[in-house]
């Protein structure tokens, strides 16, 4: 449910923060999406590290196969990590899942619109009704 939208940003756009949403079957930190004159532009959600299994798996079983994944390692103060990132490439935009984001506390989500064609809500693709 949306939490309200903020003032009107520059370039005419509203971020609007979404409160006790469920992505991909798991309760998210953080959800927000952004608008502007030509409607829906964005969206971002983070979950727990502990929660990207769940994640990459609801993705991939609503979305098929990413089209491409990569790998880094990323040092935190006491391990190397292997970070994982995500894309899944639609014709209305793409969407790309990082496993380590904001300081190793947060699997993350961004959906991104083609800015090249209106952005409307029809050009996102439907999580299926079950996750």
């Amino acid at each position: 449910m949306l939490a309200g939208c903020g003032e009107q940003l520059p370039g005419n756009t509203r971020l609007c923060p979404l409160k006790d949403t469920t992505v991909a079957g798991v309760q998210a930190r953080v959800t927000s999406v952004l608008f502007d004159a030509a409607g829906f532009r964005e969206l971002h959600v983070a979950w727990r590290t502990k929660d990207y299994d769940i994640v990459v798996a609801e993705l991939t079983r609503a979305y098929g196969i990413p089209c491409s994944q990569a790998t880094t390692s990323e040092r935190d103060s006491y391990e190397t990590l292997t970070n994982i990132t995500t894309q899944w490439c639609f014709t209305g935009g793409s969407m790309t899942l990082v496993k380590y984001a904001d300081d190793f506390t947060a699997t993350r989500l961004n959906y991104v619109a083609n800015l090249a064609q209106p952005a409307l809500v029809a050009t996102i693709p439907k999580m299926p009704e079950t996750l």
